[in-house]
Formats: structure tokens, sequence, C-alpha cells
């Protein structure tokens, strides 16, 4: 078992990334993100894979920054 697991890591690329964005685009898409909250975005390592633009080009507002988390009475908002 560690003979085969030694062969693997042997021949397992070094420095692949999924790089999704680059791929959708190349399949024709022309858009490919995701979304996130607020409270993702304090995570430093989370907000760095965020702004890869090769695996995403695209952000949406998660649930908290919804019209009904925002606005859940007309004129009146939370920010």
């Amino acid at each position: 078992m560690q003979l085969l697991s030694i062969v693997l890591l042997a021949t397992t690329p070094f420095g692949v990334v999924a790089q999704l964005n680059t791929l959708a685009q190349a399949a024709g898409k022309q858009y490919f993100g995701t979304a996130t909250d607020n409270s993702e975005l304090s995570n430093t390592g989370y907000l760095a894979q965020l702004e890869n633009t090769q695996d995403f080009h695209q952000l949406t507002a998660a649930n908290s920054m919804k019209w009904a988390s925002l606005s859940s009475h007309s004129s009146i908002y939370s920010w």
C-alpha cells in the first residue's frame, strides 16, 4: 500500500489549479461565478479564492444582501 501511495504521489502533477472561469470561457460560457455572504468575507483564505478571476469572474450577493433581508417593509432598510 505504501508503494502505491508513493507511485501515485510521484505521478501527481504539482501546481494544477481548477481555473473554472477560464475553462468555462473556453467552453463558450459568458459568465461563471459564485455567491457569498458578508460574514464569509472576513476569512482571508476564502476571500483570496473569491478574488481569483481564473476561478470566478462574477460574484453574487447571497441571502444577507437580498431585498428580503435589507428591506422587509417598504422604505425601511437594514444595512
